[in-house]
């Protein structure tokens, strides 16, 4: 392979996020990594050494080829400079406290970080910039690298490849996991550090040689801070065939829901446990013949105690942040997949979606209307889409799923031709064409 390797174009991938961490925004690009050797380039990886932050998944490092090149650097940025602190704990106090700390300091670390997100511009992974800066600039002469690829968040990213593409004349590519500007607008930082944001925005649009984004909408927010950026793609996410090739047994007389990824305020849990609630309270569903699964973890709101308000407690299994291997499994073992969205966070098309397309998985999306999800979900037929404020509706979407289940006429519906389209490896065939449609402008 190493032979095979030495006639690819070599691309530096500039991502904080990366295996072995764990979450979606990991999986983006760790999927690009593994597949983008099929088509000609030789991904080389700059990201940071460990930090302290909400999974690990070591299965996504194991599916990369052994000849991939990862760099990490040190960092001064928070989540870097806690994970060594807490090291340093351990040593000095030993490991039997380190669970209780972990769990009771996460309100705290989250306020923590926002806190400072209002002084850290762009923002609070600014402390690896130097690091990374130095550490890329050796990997280009010592690679000879064809073309940089940022992805963000962090913003940060995008810094470290606009000054190496400024330092050594290699064209860049960046990519935008998510919305920036719709999040920043939305919790309204200090005016003049959202100026800065929008003006650095610009001068990032302006001068990559191609910008990516996840959707539609987030591509027209770039454009409206950049009407004259070159050229803009929309690349999604996506499931990767691979995973699914696995057997699991189903349970043919309990109906279950599973909602696979992070609960926060963006993808809150509310809507679906107050509705779901309701219909147990009212009997039309018996508690027996229904479970509720959620694998993951909740950001901004505790999950286990709003279970117990809603008295869900006897039909929901809180299964925790697995594996992707693992969550896979339990998405297969499922009837039903959940999809949530904030009605204030329409811009949001999460990986997870796609994840259900990959299982075959008919969707609830509690969604905003004409929303990215609601567009997605409603061109493919692949489920049901109700308003995250319309609690009867949400009801009825719920029971008419059971009644199909009982009935043995679940399924998913949407035409596999249409989904295919979100395969993993497609999409990577896409971004390599578009990097050598880039590397070729010159």
């Amino acid at each position: 392979m190493n032979q095979d390797l030495d006639n690819k174009k070599k691309v530096l991938i500039i991502a904080y996020y990366f295996p072995p961490l764990g979450m979606g925004g990991v999986q983006r690009v760790s999927k690009f990594v593994k597949y983008l050797p099929f088509f000609g380039w030789e991904p080389v990886i700059l990201t940071v050494k460990d930090i302290d932050y909400f999974s690990r998944d070591e299965s996504l490092l194991q599916e990369l080829s052994p000849d991939v090149k990862i760099y990490r650097t040190g960092s001064l940025d928070p989540l870097r400079l806690v994970f060594l602190l807490r090291k340093l704990f351990k040593k000095q106090r030993g490991g039997p406290k380190k669970v209780a700390l972990r769990n009771s300091r996460k309100p705290f670390f989250s306020i923590l970080l926002s806190f400072l997100n209002l002084f850290f511009f762009p923002d609070n992974k600014i402390g690896w910039f130097p690091f990374a800066l130095i550490k890329g600039i050796r990997i280009c002469r010592k690679q000879k690298i064809d073309l940089l690829f940022s992805t963000s968040p962090p913003l940060t990213c995008h810094l470290v490849a606009f000054f190496l593409e400024k330092l050594t004349g290699i064209r860049w590519v960046a990519d935008y996991r998510d919305s920036h500007i719709s999040y920043q607008n939305a919790k309204k930082p200090a005016l003049l550090k959202n100026l800065l944001q929008k003006n650095l925005q610009k001068s990032f649009l302006n001068n990559a040689d191609g910008v990516i984004s996840v959707n539609k909408t987030i591509t027209q927010q770039l454009k409206e801070i950049s009407p004259q950026a070159e050229e803009m793609e929309v690349i999604t996410n996506g499931y990767d065939k691979e995973d699914f090739e696995v057997t699991v047994k189903k349970t043919e007389d309990i109906f279950k829901i599973i909602y696979f990824g992070t609960f926060s305020p963006d993808c809150p849990a509310e809507p679906f446990l107050k509705a779901l609630s309701n219909l147990l309270h009212q009997g039309k569903i018996n508690q027996d013949k229904i479970r509720f699964i959620h694998v993951g973890i909740s950001i901004g709101m505790d999950i286990g105690k709003m279970i117990e308000e809603y008295g869900l407690k006897e039909v929901t299994e809180l299964k925790g942040y697995l594996s992707h291997k693992e969550g896979i499994e339990k998405l297969l073992e499922s009837n039903l997949a959940l999809l949530t969205v904030s009605q204030s966070a329409p811009v949001i098309s999460t990986g997870k979606i796609y994840e259900y397309f990959g299982a075959q998985k008919p969707v609830l999306a509690i969604a905003p209307q004409d929303g990215e999800a609601d567009k997605l979900i409603q061109s493919l037929g692949a489920g049901r889409v109700v308003s995250p404020e319309n609690i009867p509706e949400i009801e009825d979407a719920i029971l008419s799923f059971y009644r199909e289940f009982e009935t043995g006429r679940l399924l998913f519906k949407a035409n596999p031709d249409m989904t295919e389209k979100y395969e993993r490896k497609y999409l990577t065939s896409r971004l390599a064409k578009l990097f050598g449609r880039y590397i070729e402008k010159g």
